[in-house]
């Protein structure tokens, strides 16, 4: 791939509304009545340490095993948890990088409180510090050998540093001596999008992207690339880029699709892994609503803003049950397509399609171990008490009494109700014969949630809900392919 200028976001991205505010602002409320707390502290220590840990992991700087990460994450970053075998390099060698990573993760929070703009000065400092006890790298020789060279640390390249992919061709960066002219454009791009309050997730993409194009270092890119998506985030109240090994393979794939020119599915991964640590952050919050200090706070705080609170919540599930309305149509359009799809194949005494709603408060409660179940698959506590609404797309096969059913729940996000609701998706198989009901499942149809709050409009999340369904709809169609 040859080497391209970097570029402008397009007008849709530069005016996308963040999918994030909701949750993120949910968080922000939850926040300041735990920030005094000792679990609020772990919390954020647990999440420097996992980020300094995957920031290295996920570039191969080193290799630990699902172990010793976990144990790193609870207990500090110490040689002393990593014994022999638990990684590729010596554990003083890994634990002084990992202490390099911390100390930038600890820098990034310092920016921001002192209100300083990105610049090309700071991100050289950012390599610096990266590779802090990082002193060579690989290289090709004359030969065209594999040799370790010294490492220049926060210094442009001087040499060009162009990948061989599948296939032998060979992805062109930013060649040396265009190197400093790109990264001032970067700059001030990224200053541009901050006055013109570009939402964060989009930024983010935007700026990962544009710099790893780039590629100015010598070595370290990807380190340098997610410390500075994680100083967007933070600017945006959001959490620091953190991408866990499991999650290599989607993280490189969506870069590679950036480069062939489409943003959004960086963007999407991005705005999932918020989604997930805001859903994360949020459920610890509530297991510890119940100490007093907080309880005496939220109490205090509710009698204050309780009517604006009520209208609020109302407005938020007053565009739920619109949603699920919209879901239960596209559910029906959906059975209406495949019974008439099995009338023209002469199927229809064999298979039928039909969509169910629940009509009491009794059958409301169906499905409510598969629920729970499911959110906490995705990372978060399904409330059904303050809303619950579900619908069904069940294919039956008649002659062999065996259903695929696939089940929307529609509910609220955390122990206490705080506006923000969550879709979630499953698919069951039931079959039904002489020795009783056999269930098979729940299994996702959709990886995420569709979650939503107060601040987001219904006009908004029609579009992107009617995009889920489909998903979920495909997910149904597989399972019952593999019944037929």
């Amino acid at each position: 791939m040859p080497f391209e200028q970097i570029a402008d976001l397009g007008p849709e991205l530069l005016a996308a509304e963040s999918e994030l505010s909701s949750l993120a602002a949910a968080w922000e409320d939850r926040q300041s009545d735990l920030e005094e707390h000792a679990a609020l502290t772990e919390m954020r220590q647990r999440m420097r340490r996992r980020w300094a840990i995957e920031t290295g992991m996920i570039e191969g700087l080193y290799a630990l095993d699902r172990g010793t990460t976990q144990l790193l994450i609870d207990r500090g970053l110490h040689s002393d948890l990593i014994s022999h075998g638990d990684s590729d390099q010596p554990a003083e060698a890994v634990v002084a990088y990992l202490h390099d990573q911390a100390g930038v993760y600890d820098w990034l929070f310092d920016f921001i409180r002192s209100e300083r703009v990105l610049s090309t000065s700071f991100v050289k400092e950012l390599h610096r510090l990266l590779t802090r006890h990082q002193d060579t790298t690989e290289a090709i020789d004359g030969l065209g050998q594999r040799v370790h060279v010294p490492l220049l640390k926060g210094e442009w390249k001087r040499m060009p540093n162009n990948p061989t992919r599948e296939g032998e061709t060979v992805h062109e960066y930013t060649p040396p001596e265009q190197v400093a002219s790109e990264m001032d454009r970067l700059v001030a791009l990224h200053a541009e999008h901050v006055s013109q309050r570009v939402a964060p997730e989009v930024e983010a993409a935007w700026l990962h992207h544009r710099f790893t194009q780039i590629h100015p270092f010598q070595d370290g890119n990807g380190r340098v690339a997610r410390a500075i998506t994680s100083l967007v985030l933070l600017q945006g109240k959001l959490f620091p880029l953190s991408v866990s090994p499991d999650e290599k393979a989607a993280y490189i794939g969506v870069l590679e699709r950036a480069d062939a020119g489409d943003l959004q599915p960086l963007i999407r991964l991005i705005t999932g892994i918020q989604s997930r640590e805001l859903r994360h952050a949020l459920s610890i919050a509530d297991d510890l609503s119940t100490e007093q200090k907080i309880f005496d706070a939220a109490f205090r705080k509710a009698k204050e803003s309780r009517d604006e609170r009520v209208a609020t919540q109302e407005q938020v599930l007053s565009v739920g049950r619109d949603l699920v309305a919209l879901a239960a149509q596209d559910f029906r359009e959906a059975r209406n397509q495949f019974n008439e799809r099995m009338q023209r194949e002469g199927l229809t005494g064999e298979f039928r399609a039909s969509v169910y709603e629940p009509r009491d408060e009794k059958q409301s409660n169906w499905f409510f171990a598969s629920v729970v179940t499911c959110a906490e698959t995705l990372g978060y506590f399904a409330d059904t008490r303050a809303f619950h609404q579900w619908i069904k797309l069940g294919i039956t096969h008649e002659q062999e009494h065996r259903h695929t059913d696939l089940v929307l729940s529609a509910h609220s996000v955390g122990r206490a109700f705080k506006g923000v609701l969550a879709f979630s998706a499953f698919v069951e198989q039931i079959q039904r014969g002489e020795g009783g009901r056999t269930v098979r499942g729940p299994t996702l149809a959709v990886d995420d949630a569709f979650t939503f709050g107060y601040l987001e409009r219904k006009e908004t999340l029609e579009p992107k809900l009617r995009q889920w369904l489909e998903t979920a709809r495909l997910s149904l169609l597989r399972s019952w392919s593999e019944t037929v």
